[in-house]
């Protein structure tokens, strides 16, 4: 007969739901193995019952069955025992883990909800100080803006490039046009070709567009102030320039005139040719090289103008306090961020809480259903088990009928009733208590559900809640930063 083996008994998955699913299947797949081919080749009812026919064993008045027919009984019945203990053992695995799942039911959500104000609350504590030295400076700062705009007149709000890389950019591409419009008419009669009339180029162009930008930035904006003194000042600074860089170009032009006339001497005789005539040129390239760097230098002198606010010392003023508000700003929005994370944090919680219930109890209606695979295969194990020992049973008795002389033995006339039955020796009843554990189980996670709700609902009030707190803390920052600037 196949042996029932522990291998084959004591195999099983490793997690919960999977050994509650295969639990019965595995059970019953190899219970179901016991054949009557397995049964006869271990007994061998027809061979024995010929060689007890032929001695007319058991004898007509025997009431004992013949060995044969007890070793039949013995084989079912111990598979039967087997099939029972495996079952029970899997009964009583299910319930195990049935019972450990039910104790893990149930929550407190509403300690969940509390957590928000309470973190918020600490972390306001290490806040506040922060926001209130913020605020301090932000409101000093927009303080002096104002008496700013007063002392001097301004009704307008400041105008400035957001980025002065790129001011500056633009400024130093303004440089390089020059220079290369320039590296043409320099590279006359030069030993270094082009490469010497691009350096000489170069020179031109940073000493004109840097005396014009720096005219246009420190001279040219004076003229907007409201004190008169200043403009006067901003006036006789950009008198001074119109003059220096009107002679610049003519000295560079006049300088061109003589790289085509006399190379050698042309910076030596740059000067003594300016006296003579400032405007008398011999080349149409030396008046081209003016107009160019005329140009160029209006070009640089009005982004030196705009370089910052036209009014001098506004756009200073103005950014200073766009930079205490920034400040301000991304610290109080640091804080509103703060709370609503942790009121999101909470809602993760009270929803994953939530998801763990709910599979805690699909865990637990998935092994009721293996508990109730198992029981519900017992009694056609029964009826099978008890159908093999009887074919074999009455394969033996009519062999030995074939070949007797005597009378049958009464007890013939009788199939054997196994005692060792499953439905005697598994707690069926196992069943019937895990759906009332599943039962209860459902019961309390609808009780979560609502419970969640609710908790949920609480929360959306303990975030409105602190919203209104935080409103109020930052009127708090407001007023003491109020009273600080008084005592200043």
């Amino acid at each position: 007969m196949k042996e029932f083996t522990a291998k084959q008994v004591d195999e099983k998955d490793t997690s919960i739901l999977g050994y509650a699913q295969s639990a019965g299947e595995k059970t019953w797949s190899v219970i179901s193995s016991l054949s009557l081919s397995e049964l006869e080749e271990n007994t061998r009812p027809r061979e024995n019952g010929l060689d007890d026919g032929q001695k007319n064993h058991p004898p007509a008045g025997a009431t004992e069955m013949a060995r044969t027919e007890q070793r039949i009984l013995f084989e079912a019945e111990r598979f039967l025992g087997k099939a029972r203990d495996f079952a029970n053992k899997n009964l009583t695995d299910i319930r195990r883990k049935m019972a450990a799942l039910a104790e893990n039911g149930g929550d407190n959500f509403f300690a969940v909800t509390r957590e928000p104000q309470k973190e918020f609350t600490k972390h306001w504590v290490t806040v506040d100080p922060e926001l209130t030295d913020l605020r301090v400076e932000e409101r000093t700062a927009l303080r002096d803006l104002n008496r700013f705009k007063a002392d001097h007149g301004l009704q307008r709000s400041a105008v400035y490039p957001d980025s002065h890389v790129k001011h500056l950019a633009l400024v130093c591409f303004f440089l390089l046009c020059e220079c290369l419009a320039n590296t043409y008419f320099f590279a006359a009669n030069s030993d270094l070709g082009y490469l010497g009339g691009f350096f000489q180029a170069l020179v031109v162009s940073i000493a004109n567009v840097g005396l014009s930008y720096l005219c246009g930035w420190l001279a040219l904006r004076e003229l907007n102030h409201h004190r008169p003194l200043r403009k006067a000042v901003g006036a006789l600074c950009l008198g001074l320039y119109g003059t220096s860089i009107t002679v610049f170009h003519l000295l560079v032009a006049h300088y061109r005139d003589l790289l085509t006339l006399d190379p050698e001497n042309a910076i030596r005789m740059t000067l003594p040719r300016f006296s003579e005539g400032p405007f008398s040129f011999d080349t149409l390239e030396s008046i081209i090289v003016i107009a160019i760097g005329v140009i160029i230098s209006v070009l640089a002198l009005m982004k030196g103008y705009t370089h910052d606010d036209r009014y001098p010392g506004y756009g200073e003023v103005d950014r200073l306090h766009k930079v205490k508000a920034k400040a301000y700003r991304d610290k109080e929005m640091a804080a509103r961020g703060r709370m609503i994370g942790l009121v999101d944090g909470a809602e993760e919680k009270v929803n994953q809480r939530l998801a763990q219930e709910e599979a805690r109890v699909a865990e637990m209606r998935d092994l009721l259903d293996g508990a109730k695979s198992v029981v519900a295969h017992i009694d056609n194990i029964d009826q099978q088990v008890a159908k093999v020992a009887h074919t074999a049973v009455a394969i033996y008795r009519e062999a030995n009928k074939s070949v007797r002389t005597e009378a049958l033995p009464a007890y013939f006339a009788t199939l054997p009733v196994l005692q060792n039955r499953l439905d005697k020796g598994v707690d069926i009843l196992v069943v019937a208590n895990l759906e009332q554990t599943v039962a209860k189980a459902q019961a309390d996670l609808e009780q979560v559900r609502a419970k969640a709700g609710h908790a949920l609902a609480a929360l959306f009030a303990e975030s409105e809640k602190i919203g209104q707190t935080i409103e109020a803390l930052a009127d708090k920052v407001d007023r003491k930063a109020k009273e600080q600037l008084v005592q200043a």
